[in-house]
């Protein structure tokens, strides 16, 4: 009578055991999958982070190459922006 007492309780506890190793393995894939979908946001943000600082570099050298330029050729003073020329004469330093 012993012997099956001592059966039983141990076959109930390999049951416990067993639903418990279930339980902590739903957990275990419930927290990878969390913490996947975090690392995906994280890495997105990073990525429109990137993205956004290299259009406003890319912009400001755009808009830097496209700024007016002075130019000075034989005492002519000469602003030049792109393709257009206007020509300032420079005051006489001499009168």
């Amino acid at each position: 009578a012993q012997n099956i007492k001592n059966t039983t309780g141990g076959l109930e506890r390999d049951q416990k055991l067993s639903e418990l190793d279930d339980r902590a393995d739903a957990l275990q894939a419930g927290l990878k999958n969390k913490y996947w979908w975090k690392n995906c946001k994280v890495a997105n943000m990073l990525g429109l982070l990137v993205r956004v600082n290299v259009r406003r570099y890319a912009r400001r050298q755009t808009f830097m190459s496209s700024c007016a330029t002075l130019v000075t050729q034989g005492g002519i003073l000469m602003l030049k922006h792109q393709q257009d020329t206007i020509v300032h004469p420079q005051p006489d330093p001499l009168g």
